[in-house]
């Protein structure tokens, strides 16, 4: 009996630290693909400041020629470069969602890549004071890149293409909620939420926000209903 005591108890541990290599293997995988994912987010944010600046330095060239056909009394090119520069101007131009310029940066960027796959973007954004001090740049970049990534991704092959973000404060608590539509089936691997199933990759950015959440002792909770898949997360101020 002694023996089978001795047995048990060194094989229920020999599968305790089994199932803890398992667990730590996986948290190392999913560490290194939160990493590589902030990286690219990075670039995306580095490209697009680069695209603004080149931007104005077109519409600044383009004044500049203005004033030479005005001085130069050319006023059907002034006409032509007039109209070329409203045109370029509309097409161009940077939207403001919020006061946090790198949030906002954020955000136009995912709303511009949504737009390229024909999907409508929606955000209702009122940040507190503090929103700046509260969260570091590498917790905003990660919380709302990979929220939204994760609602463009969800949303591809719906006939109802969009994407709400709504940011709110309510008594010292930060609230985020993002909703999208997805086909109905979800999946759940490994405590990853998948409304795409194989997407290499999907379903970490949920994992990534979750960390973050718990970092912040908040609160993440996860709906979905009639083919609405909506993430609202509390975080303490």
């Amino acid at each position: 009996n002694l023996l089978w005591v001795i047995f048990t108890i060194s094989l229920i541990k020999m599968m305790i630290q089994v199932w803890k290599n398992v667990h730590d293997s996986y948290q190392l995988v999913l560490a290194q693909k939160a990493r590589d994912m902030l990286l690219v987010q990075e670039k995306e944010v580095e490209q697009f400041q680069k695209n603004i600046v080149k931007r104005q330095e077109e519409v600044y060239k383009t004044l500049e020629k203005v004033l030479a056909d005005s001085r130069a009394g050319d006023y059907e090119a002034l006409e032509k470069r007039i109209e070329h520069l409203t045109e370029h101007i509309q097409t161009n131009h940077s939207e403001t969602f919020c006061s946090n310029s790198l949030l906002n940066t954020i955000l136009q960027i995912k709303k511009e890549k949504a737009e390229q796959a024909r999907i409508r973007c929606s955000f209702h954004i009122i940040l507190p004071p503090k929103f700046s001090q509260a969260f570091s740049d590498v917790t905003i970049t990660s919380l709302f890149t990979n929220l939204l990534d994760n609602a463009i991704e969800g949303v591809k092959g719906c006939s109802d293409k969009e994407i709400h973000l709504n940011i709110k404060t309510e008594q010292g608590l930060l609230c985020i909620c993002v909703e999208n539509q997805y086909d109905g089936i979800l999946y759940q691997e490994e405590n990853r939420y998948l409304t795409r199933k194989n997407e290499d990759g999907h379903g970490i950015g949920l994992q990534n926000v979750s960390d973050i959440v718990d970092k912040y002792h908040g609160i993440m909770k996860i709906e979905t209903e009639n083919h609405i898949f909506k993430v609202n997360l509390i975080l303490y101020l």
